[in-house]
């Protein structure tokens, strides 16, 4: 009930930083391996390994190196999140955007 009135009072975005606390773990799990698939077959991944090699050949010993499969995921969870942040702050601001019962209920409340 705590976290209910927290996301209502709270603010623009609280239901999704709620929504992100609670499932980003699985969506990278479940991500993951799609997008390894993806930038295996399209030799992106490839490149990025030889960027890697080189970088260390110029830094031996360096922290930086490129994981795109993360960087990948890191990015599209990010959008996916924003996108639905933005999508909870109109449902906040403007009533038409709440087009459930339930939503109106919800919503209408505060």
């Amino acid at each position: 009930m705590r976290d209910a009135l927290g996301i209502l009072q709270g603010a623009d975005n609280a239901a999704t930083v709620y929504f992100r606390a609670k499932t980003e773990g699985s969506l990278r799990q479940k991500f993951l391996p799609i997008i390894a698939r993806s930038t295996e077959q399209t030799r992106v991944t490839q490149a990025y390994k030889s960027l890697n090699s080189s970088l260390q050949l110029v830094v031996p010993g360096s922290e930086y190196t490129i994981d795109i499969d993360r960087y990948v995921l890191d990015h599209a969870l990010d959008a996916l999140f924003d996108r639905i942040a933005l999508e909870e702050k109109l449902i906040r601001e403007q009533p038409v955007k709440r087009t459930t019962e339930l939503m109106q209920k919800v919503f209408g409340r505060f």
